[in-house]
């Protein structure tokens, strides 16, 4: 192991330095010491990619604390030192690259057929029931992931989805056309848009799963789902007997509601 406090010099170049130094003023004399500290100590900070450090962040401390483990690095086996080490540089990958935050959910440590595995979701969108999980794994020169960037747009339309289908299934049709967006990805935090993006969104219902008399219960829900999200525009529920069997009819989206009429829809809207 190097020692960096005890290095050789030339016997003629120490004596030069020595002598050299012995004739400047206090002042100066004081300078090079210091000069000197600053060498020595700075000498032993960590090297910035080595994939440890002496002490912990404040990110590093809750996540050690949620999991029930001291939240000093001394008193962390080398093995959890290691590990809350490569989870924060593997989260700090995410952070930088997609300029936003990232939740942590797991890590799995290198093993002879598993490669070093970080899981996380960005907190703009919440992990959406894993649809939204984002892995990282070491490379050769680095990190790799497999980040997808859902526009907000995607986003607002994946978010009712899921919200229809534990409702209804697949038995229902939903349209939306933006209206209005002002608000970025990286600005968010756990789906909520800041009511800064807007849609015409249009749902058709089966009257079997949802009859006129239960389309009231459903819309409070649904209004609900919107406010927790934060999401605004205009918002139309509409209850068929029984769906159009052509689909050119459910692509002609402008067109839809005069059509899918004359098979008996009753609307309500929230």
């Amino acid at each position: 192991m190097n020692n960096l406090y005890n290095f050789d010099l030339p016997k003629k170049k120490l004596l030069f330095v020595k002598g050299f130094v012995m004739k400047l003023p206090n002042i100066l004399l004081t300078s090079a010491v210091c000069c000197l500290c600053v060498c020595f100590f700075g000498c032993t900070a960590q090297d910035p990619n080595s994939s440890t450090t002496s002490r912990l962040n404040e990110w590093q401390m809750n996540l050690l604390e949620a999991e029930g483990l001291p939240t000093e690095y001394d008193q962390l086996t080398v093995k959890q030192q290691n590990t809350i080490d490569r989870v924060w540089k593997m989260i700090s990958y995410l952070n930088k690259k997609y300029d936003e935050e990232f939740v942590y959910v797991d890590y799995i440590p290198p093993e002879l057929n598993q490669s070093e595995t970080l899981t996380a979701y960005p907190r703009s969108t919440g992990s959406g029931n894993g649809k939204y999980l984002v892995t990282v794994k070491t490379t050769r020169g680095g990190f790799k992931d497999n980040y997808f960037d859902f526009s907000v747009e995607d986003l607002a339309e994946d978010l009712t989805n899921e919200f229809l289908t534990k409702h209804f299934g697949d038995s229902y049709k939903y349209f939306a056309l933006p209206l209005a967006c002002d608000v970025k990805m990286s600005e968010m935090e756990d789906g909520k848009f800041q009511w800064k993006y807007g849609a015409e969104n249009r749902i058709f219902l089966l009257e079997e799963l949802c009859s006129i008399d239960h389309v009231e219960e459903f819309a409070v829900e649904y209004a609900q789902f919107l406010y927790d999200h934060e999401l605004s525009g205009n918002h139309r529920i509409e209850v068929l007997r029984e769906f159009p069997e052509d689909e050119a009819i459910w692509a002609r989206k402008g067109g839809v509601y005069m059509e899918v009429r004359t098979g008996g829809a009753q609307g309500f809207i929230v």
